[in-house]
């Protein structure tokens, strides 16, 4: 399946697609746990110690259930939403960015409510 790339996909694969005819299977997946890899560092390393537990932690709960052409919107997240905003969407003081995966927000909610962050 292609995936929309953000600059993290980009960066490994050089513009291809993962449907490009030029790529093995076994390439096509190297590379896909590369850039799996270099999310959840993203996941874990945001800056504050709250953002970095809870992306990190949800992150490793979620990451097999977010599609594969939908990865590049959880990255497209991490890029948009800083660590304060992170933190007041789970105190749900604070909408999500209209310009967020409807399929990431909610895995996020999902996470939020299972975790108890919210009642």
């Amino acid at each position: 399946s292609k995936i929309k790339s953000g600059p993290i996909f980009r960066r490994f694969t050089k513009g291809l697609s993962l449907t490009d005819k030029r790529l093995t299977d076994q390439s096509v997946v190297l590379l896909m746990k590369k850039y799996l890899n270099k999310l959840e560092y993203r996941s874990w390393h945001r800056g504050t110690k709250e953002a970095d537990l809870f992306l990190g932690k949800f992150f490793d709960k979620y990451k097999g259930k977010i599609k594969k052409e939908n990865l590049s919107h959880y990255e497209n997240f991490l890029d948009a939403v800083n660590d304060d905003k992170i933190m007041l969407i789970i105190k749900n003081k604070y909408e999500w960015p209209k310009d967020i995966s409807k399929e990431i927000i909610d895995l996020l909610e999902d996470y939020i409510k299972s975790e108890g962050f919210r009642k």
